[in-house]
C-alpha cells in the first residue's frame, strides 16, 4: 500500500479540521483472478468496476464526518486492474475531512502536525496484513500550498492486540508549517508603525496641544485594527497566540503613552494645590531622575540653586517652588516613561520574531508528542 498526498484543500482552524486529496494506491493477490492469457488472445489485464471484485474493508478513523468508509459507493469508484497472475492494483483518488487538534500558541509561526489513520473494520491482523512500500507519502504529485508548507510526513505501521485478536492500522502524518508572511505584513508592521507614531510624539512638547491629539488618534486607530485583526486570528485555540499578545500589548503601550501626556498637560495648567508627595517626589527625581540625568535639567537647577531644601513662608515663593517640584516630577516621569516605551516595543518586537527563530523547537515538541509509546504513533 502506498499513499500519494495531492493537495491540501482546507484547513479549518476553527472546527481543527483539515480536508485533503490523496491517491491510495493498494495492491493484493487474489487466487480466484488468475487466468491464462493464451486462452483468452494474450490477454493480461482488463478493468472493472470496484463492486464486481473483493476489496479490503479500509475506513478511516480519525474521520471528521459522519463518513468513515473510505469509498461508499464502489459503483462509483474508479476501476480495478487485473492482472492474469492474480495481482489486483486499486487507486482510488479520494478526499477525506480529518479531525486535527491544534496547538495555536505559536500561531501565527506554528507548526501544526495532523495525521490519517487507516485500517481494516472487521478483519484482524490474521486475516489482512498491510504492507507499506515507503515509511513515507509519497509527494510526487502534491500541489504546493500558498499557506501551508509541507515539511514532514511519516508512515507507520501500527499492530494492537485486543480482546478479540490483534488488528493493524496504518497511520499518515504530515506535519505543515503556517507562512506567516501575510501576517506579519497586515498585523505585526502595521502595528508597529503606530506604535511608532505614537512614540515619536514624546518630542512633541505638550503645550503645543497637539501631542495628546496625535496620541488619542492613535489609540483609536489601533483598537479599530485591533477588532479587524481578531477576526484574521483563529478562534478556538486552547491558550491565546502570540500574536494576540502582541497586539494587545501594543494598544497598552499607546494608551501607556495617552496617559503620560495627560499628565504632563495636568502639570503643566497649574491646577495642583500642593507640593508633590516627598516620597514620590524623591523616587522619580533623586533616585530614578539619575538614570534620565534629570539634575542636569534647568528646572531642577533652578529648584536647587533658588530654594534647596529651606524653608519658605513667602506666598510667591511657595507657588513658585511648588510649581518647580512639580516641572521636575513631570520631566522625570516623561523621561522615564520614553525609556520605558522604546525598550517594551522593542522587546515586544525582539519575542515575536524569536519566537519565528524557535519554529523547530515547536515542530521537535509536536514530533515529541507524537511519536511515543502513550499516543499508539511509535514505529512499529
Amino acid at each position: 500500500m502506498q499513499n500519494y498526498i495531492v493537495k491540501l484543500m482546507n484547513f479549518d482552524i476553527e472546527a481543527q479540521t483539515l480536508d485533503v486529496v490523496f491517491w491510495l494506491e493498494q495492491r493484493w493477490y487474489d487466487p480466484r483472478l488468475v487466468w491464462n492469457p493464451n486462452d483468452y488472445g494474450g490477454l493480461k489485464t482488463i478493468k472493472v468496476k470496484p463492486s464486481s471484485v473483493w476489496t479490503p474493508d479500509i475506513v478511516l478513523y480519525n474521520s471528521a464526518e459522519a463518513r468513515y468508509q473510505m469509498t461508499d459507493d464502489l459503483s462509483n469508484a474508479v476501476n480495478i486492474n487485473l492482472f492474469s497472475n492474480g495481482v489486483v492494483r486499486w487507486t482510488p483518488i479520494l478526499k477525506v475531512t480529518l479531525s486535527c487538534p491544534l496547538n495555536l500558541a505559536y500561531f501565527p509561526f506554528d507548526y501544526q502536525t495532523c495525521y490519517m489513520k487507516l485500517g481494516s473494520w472487521s478483519m484482524t491482523y490474521d486475516r489482512l496484513k498491510f504492507h507499506q512500500l515507503k515509511n513515507t507519502s509519497s509527494v510526487y504529485y502534491y500541489e504546493h500550498s500558498h499557506t501551508w508548507d509541507l515539511v514532514a510526513n511519516f508512515a507507520t505501521n501500527n499492530i494492537i492486540q485486543y480482546e478479540n485478536g490483534a488488528w493493524q492500522d496504518l497511520k499518515y502524518i504530515f506535519t505543515f508549517a503556517r507562512n506567516p508572511n501575510q501576517y506579519i505584513i497586515n498585523i505585526i508592521i502595521t502595528c508597529s508603525f503606530l506604535v511608532l507614531v505614537s512614540g515619536l510624539t514624546f518630542i512633541v512638547p505638550c503645550e503645543s496641544g497637539e501631542r495628546l491629539s496625535a496620541v488619542l488618534a492613535i489609540v483609536v486607530a489601533i483598537s479599530v485594527y485591533q477588532m479587524v485583526a481578531m477576526d484574521i486570528i483563529p478562534k478556538g485555540a486552547d491558550s491565546l497566540p502570540i500574536l494576540s499578545y502582541f497586539v494587545a500589548m501594543q494598544l497598552y503601550v499607546v494608551f501607556y503613552c495617552a496617559m503620560v501626556t495627560m499628565f504632563c498637560l495636568w502639570v503643566q495648567s497649574g491646577q495642583h494645590s500642593s507640593r508633590p508627595n516627598r516620597w514620590l517626589f524623591y523616587l522619580f527625581v533623586f533616585i530614578l531622575g539619575r538614570v534620565v540625568r534629570i539634575k542636569n535639567t534647568e528646572v531642577y537647577k533652578t529648584l536647587k540653586e533658588k530654594y534647596g531644601w529651606m524653608e519658605v513662608t513667602d506666598e510667591e515663593d511657595l507657588v513658585e517652588r511648588k510649581n518647580l517640584e512639580w516641572g521636575c516630577l513631570e520631566l522625570s516621569v516623561e523621561r522615564l516613561s520614553v525609556v520605558l516605551y522604546w525598550v517594551v516595543f522593542l522587546v515586544s518586537i525582539i519575542v515575536v520574531f524569536v519566537f519565528d527563530g524557535k519554529r523547530g523547537n515547536q515542530m521537535q515538541g509536536e514530533f515529541d508528542k507524537l511519536f511515543t509509546e502513550g499516543t499508539g504513533l511509535a514505529f512499529q
